[in-house]
């Protein structure tokens, strides 16, 4: 994962890529969540309260190196992480304090005891208050806000400065300069310079800071179950859509729903990923949502992304383990027949589709009557098309391609795909 970010730009500090690399966020996170890390996307600290979102590693090692950290400087976190996030500060400035302002005193128990785990215990300081008449060099926060809270804002050093997630119309970094009384807002989006050039809001050389911070809050909203923009709604549709209902589910100990619940999160930040064209990200998230608890979902969407790349063995390969952990669903018989087609094996095609049509479990059944239909049409067999056509559309009346596929069948024209 560090390697990627590297390749991308993201990465560019040595300094911060070596604290990244050498404290591992398993450490931090409860252990059915483990199996997860690392993984360049946001993840809960643990499924159940006290905890915290780690943010995506791309945004986190783009603030580390936008806040410029060397050793003495001093650090003010806003909000814990459950240790992670100050473990890794407190390497950057060590021997300089980090002191953390975490209201939630069962948060900032856990963390500490994290932290004590891993050797840091002492290095950093929780407080449910900034502490009275004290400056920081730096005051910062993982979380996405819209301004700097005044006492934190107050609490900057003379020519030190605060830096956080913008939480408004343009995503941007934030960061905010004191100078004696005096404080210089400076924004940015996409950066081009590397660090330590001036004292504006540079970010990495070659990210593009607005795209990641629009991403990354739709992944972090996956743990929260918000749904601020259509893209939240349509990926949380997809996930109530694929997944059995909960009135479906066998009884499970609360451990096993847990399981079930990070895997369903992570098949959702997965997709977000598919949908921003960030396939490798993908299909890292779907393996760690099957790392987690393997489901027939995340392995057919797995094959999925493989398919945008050509790679149909594997997405077929993927299929099958999807029917082996769950036979009742039908997204993985009709896929096979879907990629069949695309390797002209039009026969092999159809006994799929049909046990996709008699799967007890689908959320779309009028794709496989009408990818059936296609194959009669490729094998010019009109009549038995015409038929497969028409059932599509009495399941979904608005399903566009089955309507124009019989409007050719009606014309007498050919398949073209």
């Amino acid at each position: 994962m560090w390697d990627r970010l590297e390749k991308r730009r993201t990465l560019t500090d040595p300094r911060v890529a070596s604290v990244l690399r050498e404290t591992p966020v398993s450490a931090f996170v409860a252990p059915l969540l483990a199996a997860a890390v690392p993984l360049d996307a946001p993840i809960a600290t643990a499924m159940r309260p006290p905890r915290a979102i780690l943010p995506p590693p791309r945004l986190l090692a783009t603030l580390l190196q936008m806040l410029d950290l060397e050793k003495g400087v001093t650090v003010f976190f806003l909000g814990s992480t459950g240790g992670y996030v100050e473990a890794l500060l407190a390497k950057l400035v060590d021997p300089a304090p980090v002191t953390v302002w975490e209201e939630d005193a069962d948060l900032a128990a856990v963390a500490r005891a994290a932290l004590a785990a891993v050797g840091f215990e002492g290095r950093v300081t929780f407080a449910s208050a900034p502490p009275d008449g004290v400056r920081f060099d730096r005051v910062t926060t993982v979380d996405q806000i819209a301004r700097i809270e005044p006492r934190a804002k107050a609490a900057i050093a003379d020519m030190g400065f605060a830096l956080h997630r913008s939480l408004r119309e343009e995503p941007q970094f934030v960061k905010l300069v004191r100078s004696g009384d005096e404080y210089l807002e400076l924004g940015a989006t996409d950066a081009s310079t590397s660090r330590g050039t001036d004292a504006s809001a540079h970010g990495p050389k070659g990210s593009n800071i607005g795209r990641d911070l629009i991403l990354g809050r739709m992944l972090e909203n996956a743990w929260t179950d918000r749904t601020e923009s259509v893209h939240d709604r349509q990926a949380a549709e997809v996930v109530a859509d694929t997944f059995a209902k909960p009135g479906e589910l066998p009884p499970m100990a609360a451990d096993e729903r847990d399981r079930l619940d990070a895997a369903k999160v992570l098949f959702r930040v997965a997709y977000l990923y598919q949908s921003a064209g960030d396939f490798d990200a993908a299909k890292d998230v779907y393996a760690a949502s099957l790392a987690v608890r393997p489901t027939a979902e995340a392995h057919t969407f797995l094959g999925w992304v493989h398919s945008f790349e050509d790679r149909h063995e594997e997405a077929i390969a993927e299929c099958e383990k999807a029917i082996a952990v769950d036979p009742t669903l039908g997204n993985p018989y009709n896929d096979i027949g879907a990629y069949l087609i695309e390797r002209n094996r039009l026969d092999e095609s159809i006994p799929w589709f049909e046990k996709a049509k008699a799967a007890t479990r689908y959320c779309c059944y009028f794709y496989p009557y009408s990818n059936l239909g296609r194959v009669y049409m490729m094998k010019g067999m009109h009549e038995k098309a015409r038929r497969e056509f028409e059932k599509a559309l009495r399941i979904n009346p608005q399903y566009e391609y089955a309507r124009e596929m019989l409007r050719r069948v009606e014309r007498g024209t050919d398949y073209v795909a």
